[in-house]
């Protein structure tokens, strides 16, 4: 069973730190889009953008400190 665990630990691990990565590199509505220079037509929405909020990027941190707290005292 111990197996289960450990990967279960790295994919959560895994899947939090994309999480933290689309946070992190997002460009959304920074500077002027080259195509949209004069300010015409309006930015959509992408499918990502509930990832990109505030609640899921402190989630993502807590997954991955609780991820490495749960792997340091399962040793």
């Amino acid at each position: 069973m111990y197996g289960f665990k450990l990967v279960a630990l790295i994919a959560l691990f895994f899947l939090a730190a994309i999480v933290l990565l689309i946070n992190l590199t997002s460009m959304r509505g920074q500077g002027i889009e080259p195509s949209d220079e004069d300010g015409e037509n309006p930015v959509r929405p992408s499918r990502l953008d509930f990832l990109r909020t505030i609640p899921v990027f402190y989630g993502a941190c807590a997954v991955i400190l609780a991820c490495g707290l749960a792997f340091i005292l399962s040793r």
